[in-house]
């Protein structure tokens, strides 16, 4: 689910005592889409901040952390202004409880970045699915995972936002039986 998605087409494409895989809701970036979201100039200057906060944790131990969401503050690695844009992670009856620390080590940004998941896809033979929504992130990415797939591969289009794949049983469910069906089949043959 989400970068979970992402973190598993690696493992797919690279380990072979995995017999398939399947994704929800994943967010599936590659170079070209962080340029797109962040600008030409955008994609070096973070990169730029990242080595700098990784320059001071070397230098001093201390971390430089900024919001990972906010809807009202910009330095937020994922700022959006729009009230309820990220209701999930703010709010504590959702994904906003006591445990969950909101907030990113910017030297992180630099993994982040060249995070490609769309470059495994031709790596994964083995069966794949692709769960996914217009609501979620980024659904022209998971199309094209999808097609990029090269082993036997299924899309399901289902409905719903892509924090509704976080905590709206409704969806879960569905998106449960969806993946049950794809494994059951594919595993049990």
């Amino acid at each position: 689910v989400c970068t979970s998605a992402g973190n598993a087409a690696y493992l797919a494409a690279a380990d072979p005592r995995l017999a398939a895989v399947a994704t929800v809701a994943g967010m599936l970036p590659e170079p070209a889409l962080f340029e797109a979201l962040y600008g030409a100039d955008g994609v070096p200057a973070r990169q730029q901040r990242a080595l700098d906060a990784h320059t001071t944790w070397t230098a001093t131990g201390q971390q430089t952390l900024v919001p990972a969401y906010s809807e009202t503050d910009p330095s937020a690695v994922n700022y959006n202004p729009a009230p309820g844009a990220y209701d999930y992670y703010l709010n504590p009856a959702r994904g906003g409880i006591p445990e969950y620390t909101n907030a990113l080590d910017v030297a992180s940004l630099h993994d982040w970045l060249e995070f490609d998941p769309i470059s495994q896809a031709a790596a994964i033979t083995i069966p794949a699915l692709v769960v996914h929504s217009n609501g979620s992130a980024f659904p022209e990415q998971a199309r094209k995972f999808h097609h990029l797939l090269a082993g036997p591969k299924e899309i399901a289009w289902l409905d719903g936002n892509h924090f509704d794949y976080y905590d709206s049983d409704t969806h879960i469910d569905s998106a449960v039986r969806t993946v049950s069906d794809f494994l059951h089949h594919h595993l049990t043959a």
